[in-house]
């Protein structure tokens, strides 16, 4: 049996394998003998990378940063797997058998916390969201897992729905494809792990959880947009589809106080109206929420939100202004 404190080796390693001062033949012994080692075994790869986990959290020092020291490494490390996963240069590509353990090798790593799978997913781009269902179709046993792994995480969906900048037919049928896949590999849940709270940290103590909770009230903001919008037949989503993309936002925000936040940060505009009438009808009806209304931390958006009431009753008719009447005698009824 390997002595665990030769783990950490293999992310400094890969974190300095950059493909502009290394040959990607230079990787395929290195990938093997990793494989051979930890990775054959689904169980013995897993183990790994919840040891990379455990050797140092991603939670930075005592001065505010990024990350940890860690972390950048297990970064980079991803980074570069990735690029020569990708290359623009054909020749500098990984082929199939050594990229598949490359595959191995960035999910059991980034997949233990919700944090590294955020960084790893927000990392590749927007241009990479389409395509994360559609690998779960792949030949490559490797990519169809790290598709999955990514599909049924809260980390993926966040990022996924805080990209949508249209909210027109192609973020519809994005959602729409995120669904189908979700239902595809019969998740139960999303995926959300935080066992150092790293989720919790004061802001500005750790800017890749910032961006994350940043990036979370927008996701909550957009996907009631999507569910706001009709097309001829109706919703533009609908049936099961609908009933699973409310199940998944009520995991995003359990505690029912994200979409707190997104109303009270956003102004009023005709075209939000729907979407905002959706989610302050769902969310009033969940227990917790008289909570939210009085939490103190929380005053400053309750204020705000008493403020913008009228804005948005002003650009509503007549049904949608009943909506934000309730909301008000909501804020009204509690003393915070």
């Amino acid at each position: 049996m390997v002595r665990e404190p030769w783990d950490q080796p293999w992310i400094e390693y890969f974190a300095l394998t950059t493909p502009a001062d290394f040959d990607v033949r230079q990787l395929v012994s290195p990938l093997r003998t990793w494989f051979r080692i930890y990775g054959s075994e689904a169980d013995s790869a897993a183990k790994f990378g919840k040891r990379v986990y455990e050797f140092a959290s991603y939670r930075p020092g005592k001065k505010p940063a990024e990350m940890s020291h860690w972390g950048l490494k297990i970064r980079s490390a991803t980074d570069n797997l990735w690029e020569f996963l990708n290359h623009s240069n054909p020749k500098q590509q990984l082929l199939m058998s050594e990229a598949d353990i490359a595959l191995t090798f960035i999910r059991v790593i980034t997949a233990y916390e919700t944090i590294s799978t955020f960084d790893f997913v927000d990392r590749r781009g927007t241009q990479w969201l389409p395509y994360w269902p559609q690998y779960l179709g792949e030949k490559s046993s490797e990519l169809r897992e790290l598709a999955s792994q990514i599909v049924r995480s809260q980390a993926g969906w966040v990022s996924m729905l805080a990209s949508l900048q249209t909210l027109d037919q192609d973020s519809v049928l994005l959602v729409q494809s995120w669904l189908h896949a979700f239902r595809f590999i019969s998740a139960d849940g999303l995926h959300l792990n935080d066992p150092d709270n790293l989720l919790d940290l004061r802001t500005g103590t750790m800017t890749l959880a910032d961006k994350f909770r940043k990036d979370r009230v927008t996701a909550i903001w957009n996907a009631y947009q999507v569910l706001g919008m009709r097309d001829r037949n109706g919703w533009a989503i609908y049936g099961p589809l609908r009933m699973a993309f409310e199940s998944i936002l009520e995991q995003i925000d359990p505690q029912s106080k994200i979409w707190f936040i997104a109303l009270a940060n956003r102004r009023p505009k005709d075209r939000a109206l729907a979407g905002a009438c959706l989610m302050l009808t769902k969310q009033l009806s969940r227990s917790g929420s008289q909570e939210v209304f009085s939490a103190p931390g929380l005053r400053p958006l309750r204020d705000q939100l008493l403020q913008n009431i009228a804005d948005w009753t002003r650009h509503a008719d007549k049904h949608q202004r009943i909506t934000f009447d309730n909301l008000r005698r909501h804020l009204d009824a509690t003393v915070p």
